[in-house]
Order: structure tokens, then C-alpha cells, then sequence
């Protein structure tokens, strides 16, 4: 017996559904269909089966044979259902799981208005300090060479001894600033009349630079001195004209000093020791802060 497509799917509805009874409605179905279905006839008779059956009884046999089918298969089905051993399957409640509901988003407290502080007064600032002035830096002014018009030059002694005449002169500052002083002058011998009859130059002994040092300060106002001493040896010329006078012509181009001689003391001239014997005129001791 072939099984039209109509029929199967009715009774596949029948079975997914899974009652065990069918409903009527599947039933009346079944008995509608099954005088349209083709049967296949068997070389075989089956031997409870013979051509002379009525159709109300083939239509009987076929529902009964239809529905120990299906009843076998729902039997088969139901034992397969996890949970289900030996008895029809339990219905399965599905609970619908709850959506989740979008927690209300929690704002962030506003913050409280801070309380307005009162205006504080402000600090009363004390007057910084005054700074007292810097006092200008004091101009070191350096001393300079003396020139000849700011010293003064005095014969303080004259002696003689084995043809020999010397004596003590002292230098002093009567300028307005500390001046300087070193080397070796030059010693000229002047008459009455102010001229040079005798000059150290010419005798082979000029003024100097040399010794640069040591190098002596003089400070104003003659409050400090310097001494050297002079000498005269062989002198053969003419008597010069009184009084003769001692003059300092000092190195370097810084001039010349006419030395003053104080009442008692007389510059006289050295014997003569013969023409054949040179005259000196020249420092003998250099200068010193000592009188020699």
C-alpha cells in the first residue's frame, strides 16, 4: 500500500504534537484518506487475508493496523524524551527569562554650592627696607714719577776730608699728591751768578734710571724725605762766584731741583790733587729714607 505525501505529513502533525489518543479531528482525516490509496498486491496472499473481504471490513482492519502504528511509534518516541522513562512526556513550562532592565543610571550628586567665603582683607604689606646707598667705590689713584716742580732740595751738611768734599742732601714732596721716586740724579754745582760751572754729566756720571728700584713714595705736603749724598774730589778751576749752590737733575726728563742751604752751611770747592788727576762730581750714597 503506497502512502500519499498528504498522509504522511497529517501524521507526522499528529505525532510532533504528542498526545497518545488522536485527536478527532486527525482521525477523520485518516478514514478519509484511505480509500484513496493505492494498494500493492503481493505475490504472497497473506493467509488471514482473502479477495472476498468487504470494504467496510478492509476499512476497519486498515484504521486498526494505522493506529497500532502510530501508537507504536508514539510509544518509541516518548521513552527517547530525556525525563521521561515509561510514561508520557511531562510538559516543559518555559519560563521566559526576565529582560534586563537597564538600571537607572545613578547621577553623581551635585556637589553643594561651597559657602562664599568673606572677602579677606589684604595683608598690609610693611614697607620693605630701604637699602642703604653703596658708597662709590674710592679712586685708588696710583702714584706718579715727582716732577721737579713739586720737590724741594736742601743741603742739610758740607765736609771735607783728604781732598775730598761731600755732603747730606734731603728731598721732600710739597706737591698736593704722593709722587714717586727712584734712579740716580745728576749733580751740578751753580755760582752766584746761576750758572753751572760744574755738571756731573760731563764728568761721566749723568742722571739715571737705574736702580728702578727700590722705589720710594713721598707724600705730600713734605711729610716724608728722602737723602742722598754727594761728593766733589779734584777740583783745579777758577773760584766760582758766591755761594754756590747744589742742583739735583732728576732722570727720565722730570726735571731740575735747586737745592737751598740753611744759614751756617757753605758748599766749598775739593783741593786740587794735580791736572793730571780726573774731578768727580757724582752721588755717592743713593737715596734712602735715612739720612747717611
Amino acid at each position: 500500500m503506497n502512502t500519499p505525501p498528504e498522509f504522511e505529513q497529517r501524521l507526522s502533525a499528529w505525532l510532533e504534537d504528542g498526545p497518545v489518543d488522536a485527536p478527532d479531528g486527525t482521525l477523520a482525516n485518516i478514514l478519509a484518506a484511505i480509500p484513496s490509496l493505492s494498494q500493492r498486491r503481493a505475490a504472497v496472499r497473506v493467509p488471514w487475508r482473502t479477495s472476498s473481504m468487504s470494504g467496510p471490513l478492509r476499512a476497519l482492519i486498515g484504521i486498526a493496523a494505522v493506529v497500532a502504528i502510530a501508537a507504536g511509534a508514539l510509544f518509541a518516541f516518548s521513552t527517547h524524551q530525556p525525563g521521561n522513562v515509561g510514561g508520557p512526556p511531562s510538559a516543559t513550562v518555559v519560563v521566559p527569562a526576565p529582560s534586563p532592565s537597564a538600571e537607572p543610571a545613578t547621577s553623581s550628586p551635585s556637589p553643594s554650592p561651597s559657602p562664599s567665603r568673606a572677602p579677606s582683607a589684604s595683608p598690609t604689606r610693611s614697607p620693605s627696607p630701604t637699602a642703604a646707598p653703596t658708597p662709590s667705590p674710592v679712586a685708588v689713584v696710583t702714584p706718579k714719577a715727582c716732577p721737579g716742580g713739586d720737590l724741594k732740595a736742601e743741603v742739610m751738611d758740607w765736609q771735607g776730608a783728604a781732598g775730598t768734599r761731600f755732603g747730606t742732601v734731603r728731598l721732600r714732596n710739597t706737591g698736593t699728591g704722593s709722587c714717586l721716586v727712584s734712579g740716580t740724579p745728576a749733580i751740578q754745582l751753580v755760582d752766584g751768578h746761576g750758572t753751572v760751572f760744574l755738571d756731573s754729566a760731563n764728568l761721566g756720571n749723568p742722571a739715571s734710571a737705574s736702580p728702578a728700584k727700590p722705589l720710594f713714595t713721598l707724600r705730600a705736603g713734605g711729610a716724608s724725605s728722602l737723602f742722598l749724598m754727594a761728593g766733589l774730589t779734584n777740583y783745579c778751576g777758577a773760584d766760582p762766584v758766591a755761594p754756590v749752590r747744589l742742583a739735583l737733575v732728576l732722570p727720565a726728563g722730570l726735571g731740575r731741583v735747586v737745592a737751598t742751604a740753611p744759614a751756617g752751611v757753605e758748599i766749598t770747592m775739593a783741593p786740587c790733587n794735580g791736572p793730571n788727576v780726573a774731578t768727580e762730581l757724582h752721588v755717592q750714597v743713593p737715596w734712602s729714607t735715612t739720612a747717611p
